[in-house]
C-alpha cells in the first residue's frame, strides 16, 4: 500500500518535520520505501510518500508515541484527507500486474499473498 501525506507550508520547521517524519516511518517494520518532495507547481506544498506491506504495519507506525508527537507538531500544516491507498495494479515497462485488495486483510501482509511488491520489484 502507499501512503501520501501532504503538507501546506515549506518553512524551515515544516521541512525539518517532514524529513523527521520520513525517517521515522521508513524505520518502522513493514515500511518498504519512502520519499519526501516539494511541488514544482506550488513550492509551499510538500509531500511525504511511503510504501507499506500492509495496513497493520502502517497503523502501528503512526500509532507510536514518537509518530503521534511529530504528527501533532505538524498538525496545522497537514492536509486533512485520506492518505492511505491500496495498490490495485502496478505497471513496469508496460507490463501490468493486478493485486488483491488489502481491505480483506487488516493484518501485516497482503491479502491472498498478492499485495504490492514495492517500487524496486521487477515484474
Amino acid at each position: 500500500m502507499i501512503v501520501v501525506t501532504r503538507l501546506t507550508q515549506s518553512d524551515a520547521a515544516t521541512l525539518a518535520g517532514a524529513r523527521r517524519l520520513l525517517e521515522l516511518l521508513t524505520a518502522a517494520a513493514g515500511c518498504t520505501a519512502g520519499w519526501f518532495g516539494r511541488s514544482v507547481d506550488d513550492p509551499q506544498r510538500l509531500v511525504v510518500v511511503t510504501t507499506w506491506t500492509g495496513p497493520g504495519h502502517y497503523r502501528r507506525a503512526v500509532g507510536s508515541v514518537a509518530a503521534k508527537i511529530l504528527l501533532a507538531e505538524l498538525g496545522s500544516v497537514l492536509v486533512p484527507e485520506a492518505g492511505a491507498y491500496e495498490v490495485l495494479r502496478t505497471v513496469t515497462r508496460g507490463v501490468g500486474t493486478d493485486h488483491a485488495s488489502l481491505l480483506a486483510d487488516e493484518g501485516d501482509g497482503p491479502a491472498g499473498g498478492a499485495g504490492y511488491p514495492g517500487p524496486s520489484a521487477d515484474r
